[in-house]
């Protein structure tokens, strides 16, 4: 599999398979924000978007958020959705790291209002920290 990041410039050929995910995304946790809201911050450069491929085949999209936190910058996992059975977020889990790296990140920050996702999130390296999942880099 390969992690692809997409860059503002070309979302335009992407968009219907990262909107596909978002939708899908939504449907699971009812949360407000909209597709188009994503798509937004994607070309202001404030939601990384990257799309991961098994060969030619899309098999998922992965999207990052870099923030600010109370004690430097991190890395905010916006969202994961996965075609099939292969989990994305598991696979990119070294190039979401080296994404945090890159900015100086020292931490790695995710939630979820899903009912068991706190098992997933811990198979991952992650822990709870109130109502979101955080992991050091």
């Amino acid at each position: 599999m390969e992690f692809r990041n997409i860059a503002a410039e070309v979302l335009h050929s992407e968009w219907a398979f990262i909107k596909q995910g978002l939708e899908k995304i939504l449907a699971e946790t009812g949360d407000r924000w909209l597709p188009e809201d994503v798509f937004w911050l994607i070309k202001q450069n404030s939601i990384w978007a990257y799309v991961v491929f098994d060969g030619d085949e899309r098999v998922g999209v992965v999207l990052l958020q870099p923030t600010n936190g109370w004690d430097g910058k991190e890395l905010y996992l916006f969202g994961g959705y996965n075609v099939g059975n292969k989990d994305v977020i598991e696979f990119s889990m070294d190039e979401i790291i080296k994404a945090g790296r890159s900015i100086g990140a020292r931490r790695i920050k995710m939630q979820s209002n899903r009912k068991g996702f706190e098992k997933y999130c811990s198979s991952i390296g992650f822990k709870m920290d109130f109502v979101q999942y955080e992991r050091e880099i």
